[in-house]
């Protein structure tokens, strides 16, 4: 409560829902979940872990990569215990409702930009800002050094959203 009452965001946005926030939460109950799937194997289950999987991923596309140890995991055997063809139609049911929710967003994308991209479309942009050390270690206060960039800064910002995304996650 202590961090609760001395966080300026939590006092001054406390009406709003955090992009942060909602992915803790999304990401904790899809661990929650996908634990739940590797002890019980339902079917049920891999559509709901799937599902908050991809929700989590829909906000913050970073952990789009930790997918595959969640499925190997999955799929890997518990210590002493025999590998069954059990846990394979449930790995399938998971990853089918992680792509098949993250295909809503592609769709979204297809109609509203004419262009289909399932990841949201600044990923790219988050991915090397984060991740790129020229990028990281020359940052404005206002974004990207865009003198570091291996392409023009106006002909990055002609681009439109889609564009931009696939052009900085090829970097």
């Amino acid at each position: 409560s202590d961090v609760c009452s001395s966080d300026l965001y939590l006092i001054f946005w406390s009406g709003y829902v955090l992009t942060e926030t909602l992915f803790i939460f999304l990401f904790t109950l899809a661990i929650w979940s996908l634990i739940k799937l590797r002890n019980l194997g339902t079917y049920p289950g891999a559509i709901i872990s799937g599902g908050l999987l991809g929700l989590a991923t829909l906000t913050r596309a970073s952990i789009f990569g930790l997918v595959a140890f969640f499925a190997v995991w999955l799929i890997w055997p518990k210590p002493r215990q025999k590998v069954t063809s059990k846990r394979w139609p449930v790995f399938i049911v998971f990853i089918i409702s992680y792509f098949f929710l993250l295909n809503i967003w592609g769709v979204y994308n297809l109609m509203a930009f004419k262009a289909y991209a399932f990841l949201p479309t600044e990923v790219g942009s988050v991915l090397y800002r984060g991740n790129n050390p020229i990028s990281s270690l020359n940052v404005e206060v206002h974004g990207i050094d865009w003198s570091k960039l291996p392409i023009v800064k106006e002909k990055l910002q002609s681009m439109d959203g889609i564009q931009r995304n696939q052009y900085l996650r090829s970097l």
